[in-house]
This record gives C-alpha cells, structure tokens and sequence, in this order.
C-alpha cells in the first residue's frame, strides 16, 4: 500500500502566515505601533473675515424738522399790551370824593393811571409811591389818577379813611373803564401821553418796576 504524500509543517505554517497579512490589510490596522492620534481630523479652510459694511447714511426723510428760532409774543388784540400806542379809552365816572371826572378832560397833560382795588395787597404799597411821584411832578404837567374796581365803593372809602391818597381817583365799580383797558393783573397802571395815546404799560407792583415806568414818564414830560 503506497502511503500518501504528507505536506511539510513548514509549508502549512507559511500559508496561515500569508492569511493572517491579507486580515490584517482588510481591518486597516496595520503595524504594532500606535497612531498619533486615534481620532479623525477634519480639516477645514480659514474663514475669510468679512469686511464691516459703510456706515449708513441718513435719510434726509427720517431728520427731525428745523427749530423755527423763538420770536416775541404777538400783542394780542383785546389784550392790555396792545393798548400801547392807542388812543386811551375814556369815561366819566363818579369819583371817590364827590363829584365826577373822566381822563378826557386831562388831555395835553402826561397821566399816570393806575387801576387798584382796596384788596390788593401790591395796590396798597404802590399809592404811596405815587403820592410821593404826584406831589414831585404835578407842576411839571403830570397827573396821577386812580381807578377802583371794588364793587362796593364803600370799600374803598372805608380804606382810604386810614390810607390817604392824594390824587383823583375814579369809582369803576361795574368794571366798564377796566374793561376797555382789557386789565387783568392788579395794580395795572398805564403812561398816557398829551395826545392821550398810551406809551408805557406796567403790571404789578415792585419799586423796579416804578423806577423803570417813570424813566418813560419824565421823558414825556
């Protein structure tokens, strides 16, 4: 019996050596030695920097309307500075001692009038001061009168018992003469020329406030 030809243990230990090279290959680990790094890098181009858009320009649409430059008040019609160069208005009304007057009969001469009530506290400190202002000035052609608007003139005549005035003063207690001053501030107190035109208003009642009516009033004298 011919026995069958048996294969070198040599030979069969070169072809598992030549299996295990090609399972190697295939799994993609190949080598004992470790990757630098076991993970995946992406690699990914540097972004460009964009560069910052122009600076926008305003809408002349969205610009806030021009500030129209302040202006002096108008003088409004039936107001009382829009009397200042008109004619005064005149009246005849009883006066405080007896009798009657109106600012009429006082043309050619220059005439401070003041419009007061006996309840004015200012009122009460400006008639001294034109007392003194009437006593200083009378002989040069200034008149100082008075118009009380209390509406009951016993009022008056009871306050000026202790508070002496020394000019004429008018009894307007319907508030006719006020109204046609369109007065209504107390103490009010107007600059009358010779013509009986007004030229100074004043309303109030402060020493300065005098002191800069009769700069007017010793101009027109």
């Amino acid at each position: 019996m011919t026995a069958l030809p048996t294969r070198s243990s040599t030979g069969l230990t070169g072809v598992l050596s030549v299996l295990l090279l090609l399972g190697a290959l295939g799994s993609g680990c190949v080598g004992t030695s470790k990757p630098a790094s076991d993970t995946t890098e992406t690699t990914t181009a540097a972004a460009t920097p964009t560069p910052p858009a122009p600076p926008k320009r305003p809408d002349p649409a969205d610009r806030p309307p021009p500030v129209a430059p302040k202006t002096p008040p108008k003088m409004i019609p039936g107001s009382a500075p829009a009397m200042i160069g008109r004619q005064a208005p005149s009246r005849t009304l009883p006066l405080l001692n007896g009798g009657s007057s109106s600012l009429e009969e006082h043309r050619g001469e220059v005439v401070m009038v003041t419009f007061w009530a006996s309840w004015c506290g200012p009122c009460r400190k400006e008639i001294p001061e034109l007392n003194e202002i009437y006593a200083e000035l009378k002989d040069e052609g200034l008149k100082v009168i008075g118009v009380n608007v209390d509406k009951n003139p016993a009022s008056a005549r009871r306050w000026a018992q202790s508070n002496p005035i020394e000019f004429p003063v008018l009894l307007d207690s319907k508030a006719e003469l006020m109204g046609e001053y369109h007065v209504a501030f107390m103490p009010t107190l107007f600059v009358i020329d010779r013509e009986g035109v007004v030229r100074k208003l004043q309303r109030g009642y402060r020493k300065t406030y005098l002191d800069d009516t009769m700069k007017v009033v010793r101009s027109l004298l």
